[in-house]
């Protein structure tokens, strides 16, 4: 039962009679109120405030107007409006970002200084994005530890809690976050700029059957790139791939014919949502709005990267955030999606 700051998620069981039940009523007795449902099992009660607890009930109906004996009281309490997106929505199996996305993680890269390849952790900020302000597990600022340098990304921190943690131990191959002193930034916040020769390596317990992985970008070549492939030799793949036709993104699974692809703008930035389902479909929705094209992307089962497709088709532009569910978060899309782009202004 899912619960945000404003919303909670009811579920019960059928209800019969003689005559055939045609409907519910929700009773919200925190607020004294009641919606009249049709012949469902479950509903999303919305407009609560937030941190605050609330109790209902349901009450079936039949076609002759007899009304059912009150259910059990169910209680539950709505997020803190400043609760952070992966305890509004949980579960994830990885989840990458240069924000804070849940209240207990605490890094959100390792970033590596080009003067002596020391590394150290950066903590994350617990409102906003990283910045040169942001902390260091070596104590002081990163801007006062990078100094006037500029610095790769060694490691990649999973926020989901999972430690699927992704490392590029390879200097030349690392992401980059500073340039010079100054802060890499896409629309004023902090990204990781990959520069056509650098990616992570991402373990393959990502993948699965159904997956929803939605991430932030601004892909600037006319090249063929691959923005991630998660694979699993022998089980499958789901890749997100540019510019197999030019101006084209394609979302593809195992199945060719089952992805998805729509076309994007170069140097712009944007927030996908590919969603795969039961290893038969995929839907690719870029700033939430559904793609129709066939995909025909490039994939590998045999790699699992963010950055590339195992050393070929590298990416070149900005990545911001990349979460990805094992699950089908298509109930939760619309306020997942809300909730990035309330942080990234992406449009």
């Amino acid at each position: 039962m899912a619960i945000t700051s404003t919303s909670i998620d009811l579920e019960w069981t059928a209800a019969t009679d003689n005559v055939g039940v045609t409907g519910y009523y929700i009773d919200n007795i925190t607020d004294g109120t009641t919606e009249t449902l049709g012949n469902v099992l479950s509903h999303t009660v919305t407009g609560l405030s937030p941190d605050t607890e609330y109790s209902f009930t349901h009450r079936a109906f039949d076609a002759a107007g007899k009304i059912s004996k009150i259910s059990n009281i169910v209680t539950d309490r709505t997020l803190d409006q400043g609760a952070y997106l992966l305890d509004q929505y949980p579960n994830s199996v990885a989840a990458y970002s240069l924000r804070k996305l849940k209240s207990d993680a605490l890094y959100s890269i390792q970033v590596e200084r080009d003067s002596d390849n020391l590394a150290t952790n950066v903590i994350l900020d617990a409102a906003g994005s990283l910045t040169l302000n942001s902390l260091v597990s070596s104590g002081g600022t990163l801007g006062a530890w990078v100094g006037a340098n500029s610095a790769g990304v060694k490691g990649w921190y999973d926020q989901s809690g999972n430690t699927n943690n992704i490392w590029q131990t390879t200097s030349s191959k690392q992401a980059r976050i500073i340039n010079n002193g100054a802060l890499d930034v896409d629309n004023l916040l902090s990204a990781l700029y990959f520069d056509g020769s650098n990616e992570f390596s991402v373990s393959n317990s990502l993948y699965n059957s159904t997956l929803t992985i939605f991430s932030v970008w601004n892909q600037q070549s006319s090249s063929e790139q691959v923005i991630y492939n998660l694979g699993d030799t022998g089980t499958g793949v789901l890749s997100l791939s540019f510019n197999r036709t030019l101006g084209d993104i394609s979302s593809s699974d195992t199945n060719i014919s089952a992805g998805r692809s729509g076309n994007y703008t170069q140097s712009n930035q944007y927030l996908s949502t590919d969603v795969y389902i039961d290893g038969g479909s995929t839907e690719l929705y870029l700033n939430t709005i559904a793609t129709t094209g066939t995909g025909v992307g490039r994939r590998d089962a045999g790699a699992s990267n963010i950055g590339s497709r195992n050393g070929t088709f590298y990416f070149t532009g900005n990545i911001q955030e990349v979460i990805v569910y094992q699950s089908d978060k298509t109930p939760d899309r619309a306020a997942i999606e809300t909730d990035i782009n309330n942080h990234y202004s992406i449009w």
